[in-house]
């Protein structure tokens, strides 16, 4: 039962659950996203320019840095963030209702590993780790383009 309940909490963004009792009701069986689903919002969507967010607290004053995100000639994806930095490792899943994309960026002094999800086609919701500086960021994003 608790493999089931585990699998059931895993899914529930996916099976559109509102609440926890959906949650109890869903079954082991449940499809997966594929291939074939087609999201209602893209990457495409997520190339340009944004303002990200890094308030330390929800109540603190804005704290506005830039990243930008887009598609190179040859099909790879380029990101920069805070400031001009470079991100490598750069990573897209468009499988789900959101396209998440995750990258790795170095000031050097720590690396900051950034995920990052679309919201709707002007907003982005996010995170930032940083190992060596002990932090994770929670961020939103408005497009600045």
């Amino acid at each position: 039962m608790w493999m089931k309940a585990a699998l059931a909490f895993s899914l529930i963004g996916l099976a559109g659950c509102q609440t926890s009792e959906d949650v109890i009701k869903l079954d082991s069986d449940a499809p997966l996203p594929t291939a074939e689903h087609t999201p209602s919002l893209t990457v495409e969507q997520m190339f340009g320019s944004w303002d990200v967010d890094l308030r330390p607290t929800p109540t603190a004053d804005a704290y506005l840095v830039p990243m930008t995100f887009n598609r190179n000639d040859d099909g790879t994806y380029s990101a920069t963030f805070y400031g001009g930095v470079a991100a490598s490792e750069i990573q897209v899943n468009s499988y789900f209702e959101e396209p998440h994309v995750a990258f790795i960026t170095n000031d050097g002094s720590s690396d900051y590993h950034t995920t990052f999800r679309l919201v709707n086609e002007n907003e982005l919701r996010g995170t930032t780790h940083s190992v060596g500086r002990d932090f994770l960021a929670v961020w939103s994003a408005k497009r600045s383009d």
